[in-house]
């Protein structure tokens, strides 16, 4: 999983309330030939940036896509902040 899927993600139940979802990793893998190979506008999320765990419009820097695309999570849990939260 990319860090970049929770900024697609919510709970199918809180709706709004369940975005963006935490991300705990148990493992990750590291590849150091992954990169964005053609022009793209960044940041490649736009709303939410899991690899640093905060808002697009909190954060002052322009953020590293290149450098998150290198991560992958291989065993990743999801929860949900909201109330109704549980683990996805």
């Amino acid at each position: 999983m990319k860090h970049r899927l929770l900024n697609d993600l919510a709970c199918p139940y809180c709706k709004d309330k369940g975005f963006p979802l935490k991300l705990i990793t148990i493992e990750v893998c590291r590849r150091e030939e992954r990169r964005i190979l053609f022009k793209m506008p960044r940041p490649l999320c736009d709303t939410y940036f899991a690899y640093k765990g905060a808002f697009i419009k909190e954060l002052e820097e322009i953020q590293p896509c290149n450098e998150c695309l290198k991560f992958g999570v291989v065993r990743p849990y999801c929860i949900v902040n909201s109330v109704n939260g549980g683990i996805l």
